[in-house]
């Protein structure tokens, strides 16, 4: 049951987070790709984290962390660009439908179809 109070956090905090975007971005974007650019940048800030205990990665895992990264570049160019076309709340209502399909088709990827609990598409078994 504890996975429905995270997914409702992060629901919660996207919702923010969209509505913050709105305020931020009452005029189109102008540049897409610069605006993904320095968010992407900022992001880069963790890195001072590095002296609380930080252990070097195989490659295997680094070579996973950047492609994560590349993603999340790439999928920033895509949502303001879908910002700059349309408007903010159609976007967020878009992106949340996407992922949430997004991540149970992964899912079904990641776990090769081990999927305990759900009995559908739509819904999960509660035990």
């Amino acid at each position: 049951m504890t996975w429905l109070y995270i997914a409702l956090a992060a629901y919660l905090i996207t919702a923010v987070a969209f509505i913050l975007d709105k305020y931020l971005l009452h005029a189109p974007i102008p540049r897409p790709f610069a605006y993904s650019f320095w968010v992407a940048l900022l992001s880069s800030f963790v890195l001072i984290l590095i002296p609380f205990g930080v252990t070097i990665p195989s490659i295997k895992f680094l070579l996973v962390s950047l492609a994560s990264g590349a993603a999340f570049f790439i999928g920033l160019i895509f949502l303001y660009q879908a910002i700059r076309m349309s408007e903010i709340t159609i976007v967020a209502t878009k992106v949340g439908a996407i992922t949430a399909v997004a991540t149970y088709l992964f899912s079904i990827i990641i776990l090769r179809g081990y999927t305990p609990g759900i009995n559908g598409f739509w819904y999960a078994d509660i035990e």
